[in-house]
């Protein structure tokens, strides 16, 4: 029988290895800065020091990464750092992986029994990244890039309209068109040659209740953001999430979905897949129906 205070430490032993080796992950990522190619480099989301990370088995690293040109060149360089990254992580019982994906995406198991590090990267030239959705670029204007730290305050838009946060890319609209047909798009650009690689996610499927479950939060967020609200983008999840339902809307559906995402970063997504689409279409139509109110 395993005694529960075993169980405790063992869990509390692995949480600090994955703390320890986030650390030599992004430390690993900087060193990309040395390749001529390579002009800048953020931190983003929980990555960066705007949020207070929480440590977990499975760890999704957001790492956007600024170049002069996107080609095989990059690509092999970013592909010997995940080989090595994997390799020097695996002795010590932690995967990892490097996904250079648009859009959502974390590592997905129904169940976690292994740590798991996912870097999960943004890869742009500076024109790339001015074509990429009005919504993004305002919530990531605060994450400080480390060769020009106000770089992506610089190439952020105006802040976004309510008609845009309903009907633009990334929207509200949009988001819960996706959601109510089950399937949603999904663009890799595989190592070496980041080749573009287009495929779909459907209901029923882990990736498909993570598309869910951050599309809950990501809409949220961005309420707050065109409301001007600083809460969105100073406040980790729990602490958001508590705010929000407080000061801004309070939702049952989206108190469900978020408490559903934090039992997914512990036991993973088996618990996931037919609740994270049922509340997340309940909470957008809730959104979409508020929007459509204010903008009458």
């Amino acid at each position: 029988m395993v005694n529960p205070a075993d169980s405790i430490l063992n869990q509390d032993s692995k949480l600090l290895s994955v703390e320890k080796a986030v650390q030599r992950v992004k430390r690993g990522f900087l060193t990309t800065l040395t390749n001529p190619r390579v002009s800048d480099l953020a931190f983003v989301g929980n990555a960066s020091r705007v949020y207070v990370w929480e440590p977990c088995l499975v760890v999704d690293l957001d790492v956007c990464i600024f170049a002069d040109q996107c080609n095989r060149e990059l690509g092999l360089s970013l592909a010997y750092l995940r080989d090595w990254l994997s390799s020097e992580l695996k002795w010590e019982g932690i995967e990892f992986y490097l996904k250079i994906i648009r859009g959502s995406y974390k590592h997905a198991p129904l169940l976690i029994d292994v740590p798991a590090i996912v870097a999960h990267v943004s890869l742009f030239t500076e024109e790339m990244y001015l074509a990429r959705p009005v919504l993004l670029r305002w919530a990531w204007r605060k994450y400080p890039c480390t060769a020009e730290p106000l770089r992506l305050a610089r190439l952020a838009p105006d802040r976004p309209t309510l008609q845009e946060f309903l009907n633009g890319r990334s929207g509200v609209a949009q988001k819960l068109a996706s959601v109510e047909s089950g399937s949603a798009p999904l663009v890799e650009y595989t190592l070496p040659d980041l080749t573009k690689v287009a495929s779909v996610v459907s209901a029923g499927e882990p990736l498909f209740a993570e598309y869910c479950l951050a599309a809950g939060m990501i809409c949220a967020r961005n309420h707050a953001r065109v409301l001007n609200k600083l809460a969105a983008d100073c406040l980790n999840n729990r602490e958001f999430v508590d705010w929000y339902g407080r000061e801004l809307m309070d939702s049952a559906s989206f108190r469900r979905l978020m408490s559903l995402k934090e039992k997914v970063r512990r036991s993973g997504y088996a618990h996931a897949l037919d609740a994270a689409p049922i509340l997340a279409q309940s909470y957008l139509r809730q959104l979409r129906d508020w929007i459509g109110r204010e903008l009458r």
